[in-house]
This record gives structure tokens, sequence and C-alpha cells, in this order.
């Protein structure tokens, strides 16, 4: 039996710069808002990734582990910064870069640390 059958499949898109870093295997965590698509995620499962200048440029990871914080801060806080590819910015600058993507009425959903085999 494949292993792709006992699992979800999920497509997201990545920017450029963080699929970069995914690729050379910098990024190992991965942070999304806990919304509905993501909020069906299990352990196990792959996300299909897509770079977002080239969509044909995809990259298969596989869930190790998923966790829920109420806020971005405190995930960043959580994790050392190296694990989302970000050796070189602090967390204010992560926290700015993540709040051009998401809003806070959105982090009200909660927020999800997305972890990579």
């Amino acid at each position: 039996m494949s292993e792709w059958r006992n699992c979800m499949i999920y497509d997201m898109r990545l920017n450029d710069v963080e699929f970069e870093r995914l690729e050379m295997g910098k990024k190992l965590i991965e942070v999304r808002i806990k919304d509905e698509k993501r909020s069906k995620l299990k352990i196990g499962d792959y996300i299909l990734f897509h770079k977002k200048s080239n969509l044909n440029r995809v990259f298969k990871i596989k869930i190790k582990k998923i966790t829920e914080f109420d806020t971005f801060r405190n995930l960043y806080n959580f994790y050392d910064i190296k694990k989302f590819g970000h050796d070189d910015l602090d967390i204010e600058e992560i926290l700015n870069r993540i709040y051009l993507i998401y809003t806070p009425e959105q982090e009200h959903y909660g927020v999800l640390a997305i972890e990579f085999c």
C-alpha cells in the first residue's frame, strides 16, 4: 500500500525567498493561520509547496508535528529562529514580515507551526 493513500496532500504557495530556504533545508517550520484549510492538516499528511513566481516548481514535505499558538509572537518565541530559515533576522523583523501577509484579525483564529520530516 502506498503511503500516499493513507494521507491527505495539500497545495500551498510560498514566496520565492521562503521557497528557496525550504529547498536548501534551512527552513524546517512553516507558519500559517489556523484557518479552515489548515485546521484539517494532520501529522503524516503531505504539503506540496509551489513557488509563487513559478507554480510548476514544487517541493514536497511530510508533516512531522503541528503546534498551535494563540499569537505569532508566542510561536516565534517558542522556537529557535533558525528553524524558520531566518538566522539574519530578529523576532521583531520576522513579526513585521508576517503581518504583511496576515492581519491581526486573522491571527485571532490561532496560528500553526508546521514541522517537517
